[in-house]
């Protein structure tokens, strides 16, 4: 993983420990993916405020993907490319 999706991962798992204390909260990549393309909402204990989103959007751009969990691999690197039609398939409701 490059330094710029190392730096996505740890953002991504830092909101999901402040909001409810768990390094990687189930379906944190397409909970965060979808305030990227919907906006600030209420996540866990905390707000998901623009500043986030613009963090977790920059990030995002730096490394050219987003950060999802394999079963067998843990957090792994998606290329947005990939990453798009994962998000489709399992978009929160």
């Amino acid at each position: 993983m490059t330094r710029d999706a190392q730096a996505l991962l740890e953002f991504m798992s830092a909101i999901s420990e402040e909001a409810y204390a768990a390094s990687w909260m189930d379906g944190l990549e397409y909970d965060l993916w979808s305030a990227l393309q919907g906006g600030p909402r209420r996540y866990g204990k905390i707000l998901l405020h623009d500043g986030l989103i613009e963090r977790l959007q920059v990030l995002s751009n730096s490394c050219g993907g987003w950060i999802r969990v394999d079963d067998t691999r843990g957090e792994v690197f998606v290329p947005l490319p990939q990453w798009l039609p994962l998000y489709e398939a399992k978009r929160p409701a």
